[in-house]
């Protein structure tokens, strides 16, 4: 799992981010993308999103 967080220059690189995560996945890799409001003003919800897919990821192992 790859957890990043990101500000407004981030919003113009959608191709190159699509791009990293097709290679990325390759290796079993998955990313979960905070925007930089998320992790300032609702960390609880961040942290929520995280955890709950740490679940579902050992879940199916």
């Amino acid at each position: 799992m790859i957890i990043e967080g990101y500000g407004y220059s981030h919003n113009f690189k959608t191709e190159e981010d699509q791009q990293r995560d097709k290679d990325l996945a390759k290796f079993g890799f998955t990313t979960l993308r905070f925007s930089d409001g998320e992790v300032m003003k609702d960390l609880p919800n961040v942290e929520r999103v995280i955890v709950e897919y740490i679940f579902k990821f050992e879940e199916k192992r």
